[in-house]
């Protein structure tokens, strides 16, 4: 069971993603703003909760605990520094990643 309407928006940002901005930029910045490592886009938690059933081939119900919170509408993280200092930098999507995981950690093709 998931909490809320699944509208709010979230980011997911594959570990390995994350890694490779964050050793580039040790090895390629050394300035004292801060920099956003995210993916620059986002989806709706029901987004999320769709892509995974259709990977996993889940024909179960979904269901959703309308009498919980929502939380804050969107997270998203504005990545436009990152870019102009990493300009070839493309984080997966949540569905690549996912599946990236499925393979790497139970040796699943999906």
């Amino acid at each position: 069971m998931f909490w809320g309407t699944g509208k709010p928006r979230r980011e997911a940002l594959f570990v390995d993603d994350c890694a490779d901005a964050l050793i580039y930029l040790m090895n390629n910045y050394n300035k004292p703003e801060h920099i956003n490592i995210g993916t620059g886009f986002d989806y709706s938690i029901k987004e999320y909760v769709e892509i995974a059933r259709n990977i996993l081939k889940y024909d179960g119900e979904i269901k959703w605990d309308l009498s919980k919170p929502d939380g804050m509408y969107e997270k998203r993280t504005d990545i436009s520094f990152l870019k102009s200092i990493m300009p070839d930098y493309k984080a997966r999507t949540f569905e690549q990643g996912m599946k990236d995981v499925l393979k790497i950690s139970f040796g699943m093709e999906v």
